[in-house]
């Protein structure tokens, strides 16, 4: 059935005469113009749709900031990291309080904005 209506434009429905008449002049004489009709209803009579039990029992209550960690170094793992980035943050000490943006642990982290 699906194939026909694809075939046949009548049949589909969305060209049927009830749609406002309008001369060649005003669409000119292309056979390519031609109007449609969308087919949406936007307003619903059963009013707005209860959440599905199974999805609430599922859905993540807390962020998850696993996902935003950053990756290890490959060559850290082997041995060979020369790169200037801290492979882990310390636990204790004025480095511990750093924010997201801080992520170069390099001399200007330690040092005041006032040496800069």
């Amino acid at each position: 059935m699906a194939h026909r209506l694809l075939r046949d434009a009548e049949a589909d429905g969305w060209k049927r005469s009830d749609f406002p008449i309008i001369s060649e002049s005003c669409l000119g004489d292309s056979p390519y113009v031609q109007m449609a009709r969308a087919g949406i209803d936007y307003e619903s009579s059963y009013g707005k749709v209860r959440a599905n039990d199974t999805i609430l029992k599922l859905q993540r209550t807390t962020p998850y900031y696993k996902r935003n960690r950053a990756h290890v170094c490959s060559f850290y793992i082997r041995g060979q990291c020369e790169c200037p980035y801290r492979h882990e943050m310390p636990e204790t000490g004025e480095l511990s309080q750093q924010n997201i943006k801080d992520c170069y642990y390099g001399l200007a982290t330690i040092r005041d904005n006032s040496e800069w």
